[in-house]
């Protein structure tokens, strides 16, 4: 058992019975690396996950005393919505961590497919390797991930449980880390390739990746093309404070018709949320966000 004293609550969720024969289910975040870690000064979190491991958290679990049918259960609910109104409990962090390489404290975690996999070829160092039946870990310690085991990272061909190499990691996985590596880590990934030269040619290219979904911060200010928004409605000017936006009846009649507009028609909105998603499509200015924003390519 964790000593308590050590970890800091940062989150809660209440989950109610949905049938009669349930009972109700308060789940707790707990962490030992809040001043720290990365990722909570974004609001994520590994562990927003219902497979999601840390090695700085944990979570508890408490149910109910009875089913929805008793008075246990309902004292349960009501004890645990007050605790949120006092503000003894409080929302967990709003996302789960995307599919990049990230430092936390002592240790690098590698969320990549396959990387991990359990093969008498595989001398990746993680603190645990994936099985029939077992997930493994995505950690490994930071002085473990040396030059020279990136380049082990980038031989390793997984095997497949029935036989045959898992084609997805050699073709998907490998490519994005590498590009991660190079613009999260540039030290380390120019190591590796000093010992293996060709690692630069088997980074991720932009030009064949699919259109890069961001939020309208990550858009250089003055941006007026390359990029749209989520109904591919066309932006005409971004200035940082105020967004300009144009579209076509023809291609939202449903959505244009309430406006009475028969052509196009143009909207400003003033302030405007930075954190709007918007899709680049325009290659180079997806290689401009993604260079400054690794992590969004996932």
């Amino acid at each position: 058992m964790k000593k308590k004293d050590k970890y800091k609550l940062i989150g809660a969720s209440l989950y109610k019975a949905s049938k009669s024969n349930e009972r109700a289910k308060i789940e707790k975040i707990w962490c030992k690396y809040t001043e720290s870690c990365p990722l909570l000064k974004e609001n994520l979190c590994l562990l927003n996950c219902i497979f999601g491991k840390c090695q700085y958290g944990y979570i508890t679990r408490n149910e109910s005393g009875s089913t929805k049918r008793g008075r246990a259960y309902h004292n349960f609910v009501k004890e645990q919505e007050e605790k949120f109104k006092t503000g003894e409990l409080f929302r967990p962090p709003e996302g789960y961590y995307k599919k990049c390489i990230v430092l936390i404290g002592d240790y690098f975690y590698l969320p990549y497919a396959h990387m991990n996999h359990k093969d008498g070829k595989n001398k990746i160092p993680f603190l645990s390797h994936s099985a029939v039946f077992v997930s493994g870990s995505n950690f490994m310690k930071k002085d473990d991930l040396t030059p020279e085991v990136v380049c082990e990272i980038v031989k390793l061909k997984p095997q497949a449980l029935m036989g045959g190499e898992i084609t997805s990691y050699q073709k998907e996985e490998l490519p994005r880390f590498l590009f991660h590596l190079k613009y999260l880590f540039p030290d380390l990934f120019n190591a590796a390739v000093k010992i293996m030269p060709g690692i630069k040619g088997r980074v991720l290219s932009i030009d064949e990746h699919k259109d890069l979904e961001c939020t309208l911060e990550d858009i250089p200010i003055g941006q007026k093309d390359g990029y749209v928004l989520s109904k591919n409605l066309k932006v005409e000017e971004w200035d940082g404070k105020k967004i300009v936006i144009i579209g076509e009846f023809s291609d939202y009649p449903f959505f244009f018709a309430k406006f009475s507009a028969k052509d196009k028609i143009k909207m400003i909105f003033n302030p405007v949320k930075k954190k709007t998603i918007v899709f680049v499509k325009d290659n180079e200015l997806k290689k401009k966000v993604a260079i400054q924003n690794p992590q969004l390519i996932n």
